[in-house]
């Protein structure tokens, strides 16, 4: 085989490969009203991964409490199920994005961001 052609299919199987990671390590966000379809009234694994406080003030029902910026958030998720879907939020996004980086790192299969965090699903929600 010529320089060229190796070079070409060397160049083709990285591709394959980085395009590969890139999608198993991606996970989705979705707006607040199919969110809410999808976790309301549902046995489903939802996760607020902002602080306590920010918890007791206000949370989407059911949903575990596990601050994604303090070291015991990979203890708290540990006993999650890591082949069924994953629901999370933060605030706005920014730490539910990070978090869910982490839970992709340590196996979960299927994460759900909501997009806009509490704040998107307190507009719907305004009485809560």
């Amino acid at each position: 085989m010529d320089m060229k052609k190796y070079l070409l299919l060397l160049f083709a199987v990285m591709a394959v490969t980085i395009g590969s990671a890139a999608a198993q390590q991606k996970h989705k966000v979705v707006e607040a009203k199919k969110f809410e379809r999808k976790t309301t009234g549902k046995s489903v694994q939802l996760i607020d991964v902002r602080t306590a406080a920010e918890y007791e003030t206000e949370h989407i029902p059911n949903a575990l409490n596990a601050d994604v910026l303090q070291d015991d958030f990979a203890v708290k998720v540990s006993a999650l199920n890591k082949a069924k879907p994953v629901y999370i939020y933060c605030k706005s996004g920014k730490r539910s994005s990070h978090a869910a980086t982490i839970l992709k790192d340590l196996g979960f299969k299927k994460v759900i961001e909501l997009q806009g965090g509490i704040t998107a699903w307190m507009a719907l929600h305004p009485q809560q």
